[in-house]
C-alpha cells in the first residue's frame, strides 16, 4: 500500500514546465482524498497546470456482514425518515450496494423502495 503511495507521490511531484496560461500553473497541490478518487483528481489537477502529492491519511473498508444490522434496519425502515444524509462516495457506495442485495440484486426495486419511502437522499 504504502510503496504504491509513494510512487505516486514521487510520479506526480516530478517537476514539469508549467504553462502560464492554465489556472493552476506550476502550483503544487497536496491533497488527502481516498485511493478511489486520487487517480481522477490527480489528472483534473494536472490538465488545470498543478504539480498534485497525494498523502492517503484515511481509508475506507467495508464492514462485516455481522455489522451491517443498522444499515439494513435503516434501509427497510425508510418510510420513517425524512432524510438520509450519506456524507462521503463511501457511505452512498454502501447504501447502494447494500439496499440491490436486500432487493435481490434488483436495482430498480432498490430505486423503487427509495422512491415509495419519501425520503430525501
Amino acid at each position: 500500500y504504502m510503496s504504491l503511495a509513494w510512487t505516486l507521490v514521487v510520479a506526480l511531484s516530478v517537476p514539469q514546465q508549467p504553462d502560464a496560461a492554465l489556472p493552476l500553473a506550476g502550483k503544487r497541490i497536496a491533497f488527502t482524498s481516498p485511493r478511489v478518487v486520487a487517480a481522477p483528481f490527480s489528472a483534473e489537477l494536472i490538465s488545470a497546470g498543478a504539480r498534485p502529492v497525494w498523502w492517503p491519511l484515511v481509508e475506507a473498508v467495508p464492514l462485516p456482514e455481522s455489522e451491517l444490522g443498522p444499515l439494513d434496519d435503516l434501509i427497510m425502515r425508510m418510510p420513517e425518515y425524512c432524510a438520509v444524509a450519506l456524507l462521503s462516495r463511501h457511505a452512498a457506495d454502501a447504501f447502494v450496494e447494500r439496499g440491490a442485495r436486500i432487493s435481490d440484486g434488483d436495482a430498480e426495486l432498490f430505486a423503487a423502495m427509495v422512491a415509495a419511502s419519501g425520503a430525501q437522499l
